[in-house]
């Protein structure tokens, strides 16, 4: 290229410049900011998604005072206490399998004479959430503000077969979690265990201290069964769990949390001094079956016991600390620093300029 193509100043001389004008070349940077949307682009992307959102709760909202709407439902469990909500079948036809399937079945003659469909098994306030996410695909004018009605809305939504609501009742109670009230959301979530799933991060990461919570002493049995299932828990050998049971049926004074937990607890990957703090809850055929294997190594026959069969431990959560030392593969960690016998003369020399 010809150094008459440049002024003096280092810009492009016009000629070079309207070639640029008209889109023959193309300048890298100008390549690269390309591939992204300009900011006028993305600001009227903002704009127009404002713009819907505004229009979607004017139209919520002329639904709620009856105006537009071609549906209504009496809500509450008391017929007293029961509220009036007002809906459209379009809507909800297409954000519910629930709703397109009663519109057209069961619901259809109440829909033709004009009278409220009956809601009994849902509260008013967690059904209002489900019409307006159905509406407008958001939750402003009845918001999330705690772990209960995220657990109900999201139990609701898993019941009027609304995947995205599902999706983000479980985002909003996931982010409530904590080892404080992991039980109380578990309690509440069984027996649907794709609801349930959303306490599995914590429940593997953090097991011990969960374990230790005051709030287990308030768990279910379907919720002792789901833990006790979980094939990942972050415990370096059964004995918590079973320390926990033990304390379970000594705190509730019932035997029968030990016809819970003994099938799903895995006694035979402990020591006879561990499985000890059981003893008083095995019956004699179940302490011989244990006793076989701990003195011979031979699998016992469980069939028509309450033990469980399997002999492996449970497998540890992957974490930073063990993918870097490889605790739980069979690998010894790193040696420190302090434990090798470093020769002198690798060792770091201080010289004194003095």
């Amino acid at each position: 290229m010809s150094s008459s193509l440049f002024v003096a100043d280092g810009k492009f001389s016009p000629e070079l410049q309207s070639v640029f004008n008209f889109g023959l070349i193309t300048r890298p940077h100008q390549a690269r900011r390309s591939r992204y949307p300009s900011s006028e682009f993305t600001n009227d992307a903002v704009l127009v998604a404002q713009a819907g959102k505004e229009m979607a709760l004017a139209k919520w909202e002329a639904i709620q005072k009856g105006e537009s709407a071609d549906c209504k439902f009496l809500v509450g469990s008391e017929d007293s206490a029961a509220e009036l909500v007002f809906g459209s079948k379009v809507d909800l036809i297409s954000s519910s399998l629930f709703f397109k399937a009663a519109l057209k079945g069961q619901f259809k003659e109440q829909i033709q004479s004009n009278e409220p469909i009956r809601i009994d098994f849902v509260e008013p306030k967690i059904f209002k959430m489900i019409m307006e996410f159905a509406h407008t695909c958001h939750l402003n004018q009845n918001p999330v503000k705690s772990l209960e009605d995220a657990i109900r809305l999201a139990k609701a939504a898993n019941l009027f077969l609304m995947p995205p609501l599902v999706i983000l009742g479980t985002k909003l109670i996931k982010k409530s979690l904590s080892i404080e009230n992991v039980w109380k959301a578990l309690n509440l979530l069984l027996p649907e265990k794709n609801l349930a799933s959303v306490c599995d991060s914590i429940l593997s990461m953090r097991t011990l201290e969960c374990l230790k919570q005051p709030t287990f002493m308030g768990i279910s049995r379907d919720s002792l069964q789901y833990i006790l299932s979980m094939d990942t828990l972050n415990i370096p050998s059964e004995y918590p769990l079973v320390e926990a049971c033990a304390k379970l049926a000594k705190e509730e004074r019932d035997w029968s949390v030990m016809d819970t937990a003994l099938p799903l607890l895995r006694l035979l990957t402990l020591e006879a001094k561990e499985i000890n703090l059981l003893a008083e809850y095995l019956t004699d055929f179940e302490k011989k079956a244990i006793g076989q294997w701990l003195v011979f190594n031979e699998v016992p026959d469980v069939a028509g016991s309450r033990l469980c069969p399997e002999v492996t431990p449970r497998k540890r959560p992957v974490t930073f600390r063990n993918r870097r030392f490889g605790e739980f593969e069979n690998q010894e960690p790193p040696p420190s620093f302090a434990s090798l016998n470093c020769n002198s003369a690798f060792k770091p020399q201080f010289v004194n300029f003095k």
